[in-house]
């Protein structure tokens, strides 16, 4: 059934994002440790180290609203520039998309151009 590769798809993403995030996560642990970095660039990696943190919570708040308002699953993904958001739907309404887009913005504090949203079954 299509809702099968669903649940393997959002799977999945969670998956790699959780560890591209590790991996984001040990790069910036390994250079705090490094004895040779000067306090600027060691500020910097906490700053970032913050960042990563800060942006782990926002796609879990935003996925969990999404699918408090009746999407099975969502999976989002923010980087510096844009948010990717990608619902298992067959297709979303005006409706559905400005819902979306208002909870991304609210959990992210990404703007509305920023936002990309996308359905599963194309």
């Amino acid at each position: 059934s299509a809702n099968g590769n669903g649940s393997a798809y959002f799977a999945e993403a969670k998956l790699n994002r959780e560890q591209s995030r590790a991996k984001e996560k040990d790069i910036l642990t390994e250079m705090l440790n490094n004895e040779n970095i000067t306090e600027e660039q060691k500020a910097k990696c906490t700053e970032s180290m913050l960042l990563l943190q800060e942006r782990m919570e926002k796609e879990s708040a935003a996925e969990a609203m999404i699918q408090s308002k009746g999407f099975k699953q969502a999976d989002v993904r923010m980087d510096n520039e844009t948010v990717d958001v990608v619902v298992d739907a067959v297709k979303l309404t005006d409706k559905d998309v400005a819902q979306i887009e208002d909870i991304v913005q609210r959990k992210t504090g990404m703007p509305a151009d920023k936002i990309r949203i996308n359905t599963l079954q194309k």
